[in-house]
C-alpha cells in the first residue's frame, strides 16, 4: 500500500499540472486571435462593440455595460468562413478614418499592430472586402 500512494499522488500532479496548462494555453487562444467590430455616434454618442475570437466566442460591449460579456459561441466553420474574409483585407494598405456623425468600424491585430478602420455618414469609400467582412461580422449578432 505504501508504494501505491506515492505512485498516485504523483499520477494526480502530472493530472493537475496538465489541466493548468490546458487553462492557460486556452486563455492565450482568446486573447490572440480576435477582430473587434461595431457601430457608433448618433444623438448620445453611445458604441457598440463586438469581439468574435478565434475559438468562436462572441462578446458585445455597450457604453452602459463597460464591459464584454458573452453574447453567444459560433460555430467553426462559420468562424473560419470570417476570419478568411479577414485575411483578405489589406490591412496595411486600406486606410479609412472618416466617421461621420454615425460610424461603423473594425479593428484588428495582425503582428503586434492594431489596425482600425472606421467609416460612415456617406463620405468614405469603402474597399468592397471591408463592407463584406462587416456585414458578415454584423449578421452573426442577430
Amino acid at each position: 500500500m505504501q508504494k501505491i500512494t506515492p505512485l498516485l499522488s504523483i499520477l494526480v500532479l502530472l493530472v493537475m499540472a496538465s489541466l493548468l496548462d490546458a487553462c492557460k494555453s486556452q486563455k492565450q487562444a482568446y486573447k490572440a486571435d480576435f477582430i473587434s467590430f461595431g457601430y457608433g455616434g448618433g444623438f448620445a454618442g453611445q458604441e457598440t462593440t463586438y469581439k468574435l475570437m478565434g475559438s468562436g466566442t462572441l462578446l458585445s460591449k455597450t457604453a452602459i455595460r463597460g464591459d464584454f460579456s458573452e453574447l453567444k459561441t459560433i460555430g467553426s466553420r462559420e468562424v473560419k468562413e470570417v476570419f478568411k474574409a479577414v485575411s483578405k483585407v489589406n490591412w496595411t494598405e486600406v486606410r479609412l478614418n472618416n466617421p461621420g456623425n454615425t460610424y461603423r468600424f473594425l479593428s484588428y491585430e495582425k503582428g503586434g499592430q492594431t489596425y482600425k478602420l472606421t467609416w460612415g455618414g456617406g463620405k468614405a469609400d469603402v474597399p468592397e472586402q471591408v463592407e463584406f467582412l462587416y456585414n458578415k461580422l454584423s449578421a452573426l449578432t442577430k
